[in-house]
């Protein structure tokens, strides 16, 4: 199953642990997704539910890719779509 994760994380990552975190994810199957011209087309029509324009972005990507956003946040959960709250 693919997936977006937001919010998980509460706080920056910075030094080391940005590195091992990325490489980990990387290491274990998990996938970089580019922002590309359909997610920001699909970004512009979404509703006002959020105001960060990342969270709007990931909800976009997940739209276009029919991929599952997994968030803690319960605004960004809100969205149409395959966004999941956890």
């Amino acid at each position: 199953m693919a997936a977006l994760i937001s919010g998980l994380i509460s706080g920056p990552i910075s030094g080391p642990t940005r590195t091992s975190c990325a490489g980990g994810l990387l290491e274990n199957g998990y996938s970089e997704l580019p922002i590309l011209g359909p997610h920001a087309l699909a970004a512009a029509t979404l509703p006002s539910l959020h105001a960060d324009p990342f969270d709007r972005m990931l909800v976009a990507q997940a739209q276009v890719e029919a991929i599952t956003l997994m968030t803690s946040d319960a605004v960004v959960a809100r969205y149409p779509g395959p966004v999941q709250l956890v």
